[in-house]
């Protein structure tokens, strides 16, 4: 059962320990981070004893600050895909590497391989 129900606002952000605070009653802090928050955890524990309280917030307030700050980010850029043909009798496609993938492109994957293995 929980020591206590405690209202985020009552908490106090510890900039040392990126999280939020609140006193118990063994001497040390209640701790929950704004990543446990942000996930919906409301338990925020003592790490010297085995108290806990639940936090009570809106978690919306969290979700809105995480999207905010990641307005602005561009989105990462897409990679190039590159593969090995590892197997000893797809060498005869190695030799024409470059033509084979560009049929891939244009052309429905699976046909051409198929086109291919009946050709080997």
């Amino acid at each position: 059962m929980s020591y206590d129900d405690v209202e985020i606002e009552d908490m106090e952000w510890n900039e040392e320990l990126k999280a939020y605070t609140y006193p118990c009653p063994c001497g040390d802090l209640f701790q929950i981070t704004k990543d446990d928050l942000k996930l919906g955890e409301e338990i925020a524990r003592c790490p010297s004893c085995s108290l806990y309280i639940t936090v009570i917030y809106n978690m919306e307030d969290f979700l809105v600050q995480s999207d905010q700050t990641k307005k602005g980010i561009d989105p990462p850029k897409q990679q190039p895909v590159t593969f090995k043909l590892v197997h000893p009798w797809l060498e005869v496609a190695e030799q024409w590497k470059e033509d084979f993938f560009q049929v891939l492109i244009m052309e429905d994957s699976f046909q051409v391989l198929t086109e291919l293995f009946d050709y080997l």
